[in-house]
C-alpha cells in the first residue's frame, strides 16, 4: 500500500511539473513511464525498465532520482552482463545524478557497483563507502557495497555487507539473492539454498532469484529442479538475458547441448555486449565440438576467461 501511495505521489507531483507546452496526454504518457520505469527496476527486469526511464529522462534530464533508477538497472545489468560498455552508462547517469544532488547516496552506490565491473575496486569501494556515510541504514547501499567485495574476490567482506543489507531489509529479495550467490560462489550450498529460496519466497515475480536458485541446484545435481527455475525465470523475465543463461546451464549439465546453444543463443541476442553470453556460448561450442566458432565468441581474454571457467565448471 505504501509503494502504490508512493507511486500516485510521484505522477502527481511529475503532471504538476511538466510544462505547459506538453499536452495533457503527453504529460500522462511521461508521468507513466517514469512510474512504470520505477516499478520494472524493483522487478528486475532492467532492459524494460531503461526504456522506460530513457523516454522519461529525454524529456525531464536533470530529474535526479529517475537517473539513478535508470542508473540502477544499468549497473545491474553490467554485473549480470559483465559488460564494460553497460557499466560506463551507469557511471554516467550516477555522475550526473551527483551533479544535480550530490547527497543521493544510491547514485554513489551506482557508480561503485560499475566501476566494480570496470575493475576499479579502489575507486569502486571509496564510491560505496560514501554511499554508506550518507544513507547507513540503506540495504540497498549495504547490498552494493558487498557486490563490489565480491567482484573484488573478498568474500568475507562480501558475506558481511550483504548480511549488513539483510538486516536492514530483511524483506529485500534481492539482498537474500546476492548474499545465496556469494555463498554459492564458496561452496556453501545449503546456506546458499536457504538464501535463494527465501529471495522467490519474498518475490516471487522476480525472475533473477529463479535464476540463481538453478544455479544452486545444478550444484546439487538436482537437473530437473534446477531446469524449472531456469524456466520459470524465462518466463517471468523473456527481455531478460539472466534467466537464457540459468538455462544454458541446465540443459549443458544435461548435455543437452543443442538446447543449450539456443539458450546462449537468445541470451546473446538480447545482451549482444554481454561477456558472459559469449562466454556461455564459447563453452557449448567446444562441448559440441566447434572449437573454431568458440573461438569467435572468445574475442576479448575476459571472454576467453569466461569460457573456460564454463567449460571447466560443466
Amino acid at each position: 500500500m505504501r509503494n502504490h501511495l508512493f507511486r500516485i505521489l510521484i505522477v502527481g507531483l511529475t503532471l504538476a511539473l511538466l510544462p505547459n507546452r506538453l499536452r495533457a496526454d503527453d504529460a500522462r504518457t511521461l508521468a507513466a513511464h517514469r512510474v512504470c520505469g520505477a516499478a520494472l527496476v524493483e522487478r528486475g527486469e532492467w532492459s524494460r525498465a531503461v526504456d522506460h526511464l530513457s523516454r522519461y529522462i529525454d524529456a525531464f534530464p536533470r530529474d535526479a532520482q529517475a537517473l539513478v533508477l535508470r542508473a540502477r538497472a544499468r549497473a545491474e545489468r553490467a554485473g549480470g552482463w559483465t559488460s564494460r560498455t553497460e557499466a560506463d552508462r551507469a557511471i554516467a547517469d550516477a555522475s550526473r545524478a551527483v551533479e544535480i544532488d550530490p547527497t543521493l547516496a544510491e547514485a554513489y552506490a551506482c557508480l561503485g557497483l560499475a566501476r566494480a565491473v570496470r575493475r576499479e575496486p579502489a575507486q569502486a569501494l571509496a564510491d560505496c563507502d560514501r554511499a554508506a556515510e550518507l544513507a547507513p541504514r540503506s540495504a540497498l547501499v549495504f547490498r552494493y557495497r558487498g557486490l563490489v567485495h565480491f567482484w573484488d574476490d573478498d568474500m568475507d567482506r562480501a558475506v558481511a555487507d550483504l548480511t549488513a543489507a539483510v538486516e536492514r531489509d530483511p524483506r529485500s529479495a534481492v539482498a537474500h539473492r546476492d548474499r545465496a550467490r556469494v555463498r554459492r560462489y564458496l561452496y556453501e550450498l545449503p546456506a546458499a539454498l536457504g538464501d535463494a529460496e527465501t529471495a522467490v519466497a519474498l518475490a516471487p515475480d522476480r525472475a533473477d532469484g529463479y535464476a540463481t536458485l538453478s544455479s544452486i541446484r545444478l550444484d546439487l545435481r538436482e537437473p530437473d529442479r534446477a531446469l524449472a527455475a531456469a524456466r520459470k525465470a524465462v518466463d517471468l523475465a523473456p527481455r531478460e538475458a539472466t534467466g537464457y543463461g540459468a538455462l544454458f546451464e541446465a540443459h549443458l549439465l544435461r548435455r543437452d547441448y543443442p538446447e543449450a546453444l539456443r539458450a546462449c543463443e537468445k541470451a546473446v541476442e538480447l545482451a549482444p555486449e554481454s561477456v558472459t553470453a559469449l562466454g556461455d556460448r564459447a563453452s557449448c561450442r567446444v562441448a559440441m565440438g566447434e572449437p573454431d566458432l568458440a573461438l569467435a565468441d572468445c574475442r576479448t581474454p575476459v571472454g576467453l576467461v569466461e569460457a573456460t571457467r564454463r567449460t571447466s565448471a560443466g
